[in-house]
């Protein structure tokens, strides 16, 4: 018999999740209330699409650094990482999440189960 560790599929669903929202899901949702930076426009890696046009609502970058966190999440599971690392991950994707509202409200139960995960 298998005996596969809750914190291990809760990280895969994690994981999973965060994979799907920020590479693949795409909708006409719009969570950003605040009008892009003009920094950010003329540039493709923080530039993302507003308004309700139907796409994908992350950037380049937000597509790419995702992938660490969803790494930190799953060798979490194999090695041992401290939760003060855990801790700095989450808060780094509290700071970034201020560029895009869309990945805010995607990352919210993501912190949630950490949060938990970390206090219990």
């Amino acid at each position: 018999m298998l005996v596969v560790s809750v914190m291990l599929v809760v990280s895969v669903i994690e994981s999973v999740y965060l994979f799907y929202m920020f590479r693949l899901f795409k909708t006409a949702v719009d969570f950003n209330f605040l009008p892009q930076s003009d920094i950010f426009k003329g540039s493709k890696w923080f530039n993302h699409i507003q308004g309700n046009i139907y796409g994908l609502r992350i950037c380049p970058f937000g597509q790419t650094a995702i992938l660490p966190y969803i790494a930190i999440i799953m060798l979490r599971n194999y090695i041992l990482i401290p939760n003060t690392l855990i801790g700095i991950s989450l808060a780094i994707s509290v700071v970034l999440s201020f560029l895009n509202y869309n990945a805010m409200v995607y990352l919210i139960p993501v912190w949630i189960a950490e949060l938990y995960y970390m206090l219990c």
